[in-house]
């Protein structure tokens, strides 16, 4: 658990030159599959979502028993867009043809059919890797989404879902189960949980739903819930949002949504979907709307591009004049050995904040490899070796002063000491000192 500290000095936004920020996966929307081209796709860029939901539906993709239409050059050129576009795809996997099921929200009448539906989509969409999530049903927990809602039924979708993909992509990554907050409470969330654990895989995540209201609990707290049923998976926010015709009180409680995130306690929560990026007119959630009709924007949308945190790529120049890089010992270890500042001595700053990268705004920070920094306690190297930055150990206070703006000090929100430069020949990065002086002092250059 993240624990917020009380920084005393004053705060003071970092003297540094960023180029535009790079688009970050943690922050979507909920868009139709058909909007990933023209002017919605170029406001999507723009708002800087690193990723999108959309439906792959099986009534889109099976129209007819064995007519697979993957190839089916919008579809394709759909996804490869939005690929392109440096967006992360989330596919939602559900809605049966009439031939399959009795109706659109029905148990399919054969779930070998609807195996073969998941087979082909994981097998067309393969190129993709880890650029593509598959989502398995939607909200399951109401019966206007599976009937009956029964979560031994999800459980056999998820089932079978799984021997599609360890028959045509053991390295896909399956999501669910996609519930809304009442799930939690009603039992549903635990028992679909009970049956995905048996089939999921590491790299499977946990989806859960949840909006504004009086049925709803306080979403801090529950994403705390779900994030504690979860074991070591991430936790999605694949539906959240406002449904307000008044932009500004849309804007302002969107705003409240996003904060919450952004200061959420635990990396874990690691991605967050807002419903829905455009509605067509006389459409039910068109209040949801980022976008008016004509693709202006409302000022929610504003407001959710200027909450998001950002990353930022750097390197670090230590106090003895060498760059702080990460060493070749299989531990992660990091050392200011370095000349000059290649790839190995670039890193990524993840500002948990928003806005800009001010002293005494919370950090991750990622090494060359996708790892992250750990503090593991007081006299211990630092290392790069934390896949997701989910606990106190993975998190920072960055620290700057006024007579050197250039300058930052990294404070572990584990244990509060402050990494600093080994005086041995190693030159070691150890997180030992309880104040901050020159050697714990490192020079940013923007990279």
């Amino acid at each position: 658990m993240i624990k917020l500290l009380v920084v005393t000095a004053a705060v003071l936004t970092l003297d540094f030159t960023f180029p535009a920020s790079v688009r970050h996966p943690d922050y979507g929307v909920v868009a139709a599959i058909q909007f990933l081209e023209g002017p919605p796709l170029q406001q999507l860029q723009n708002l800087g979502v690193g990723s999108v939901r959309i439906g792959l539906n099986w009534s889109l993709i099976e129209p007819l028993p064995d007519r697979f239409d993957l190839a089916d050059p919008r579809i394709q050129g759909w996804l490869d867009r939005a690929h392109a576009a440096g967006l992360h795809i989330f596919a939602t996997l559900g809605d049966p043809p009439s031939w399959a099921a009795p109706c659109p929200s029905c148990m399919p009448y054969n779930l070998s059919d609807w195996y073969g539906y998941v087979f082909h989509v994981l097998a067309q969409f393969q190129y993709l890797g880890n650029d593509i999530t598959f989502g398995i049903w939607n909200e399951p927990n109401l019966g206007k989404f599976l009937f009956p809602p029964d979560p031994q039924l999800y459980g056999d979708l998820f089932d079978y879902a799984d021997m599609a993909r360890r028959d045509v992509n053991p390295g896909a990554r399956l999501a669910g189960p996609e519930t809304e907050p009442g799930a939690l409470a009603g039992g549903f969330f635990d028992a679909a949980r009970a049956r995905m654990e048996r089939r999921m895989q590491p790299q499977d995540v946990f989806t859960v739903h949840w909006y504004p209201g009086t049925r709803s609990p306080d979403l801090l707290t529950y994403m705390q819930d779900v994030v504690a049923r979860s074991g070591k998976h991430e936790v999605w926010l694949t539906e959240t949002g406002e449904k307000n015709p008044d932009d500004a009180l849309q804007a302002s409680r969107l705003l409240t949504i996003i904060d919450t995130f952004n200061r959420r306690l635990s990396g874990q929560w690691s991605k967050i979907f807002v419903y829905r990026f455009w509605g067509p007119d006389r459409d039910e959630d068109e209040a949801f709307g980022l976008l008016r009709q004509d693709f202006s924007v409302r000022p929610a949308f504003q407001a959710f591009h200027d909450a998001m945190y950002r990353i930022f790529r750097v390197s670090l120049l230590a106090a003895n004049g060498r760059y702080v890089t990460e060493d070749n010992d299989g531990r992660g270890s990091l050392r200011a050995i370095a000349a000059t500042a290649g790839a190995r001595e670039t890193f990524e700053i993840d500002d948990l904040n928003g806005g800009s990268l001010q002293s005494g705004d919370l950090v991750r920070i990622r090494a060359a490899d996708g790892r992250y920094l750990q503090a593991a306690g007081r006299n211990r190297p630092l290392l790069a070796n934390d896949d997701c930055a989910c606990t106190d150990e993975g998190v920072f206070i960055v620290e700057s002063t006024s007579a050197a703006p250039s300058m930052m000090a990294l404070k572990a929100v584990a244990g509060g000491w402050y990494a600093s430069l080994d005086a041995g020949r190693a030159a070691d990065i150890l997180v030992n000192r309880p104040s901050s002086g020159p050697r714990e002092r490192f020079q940013v250059d923007v990279r």
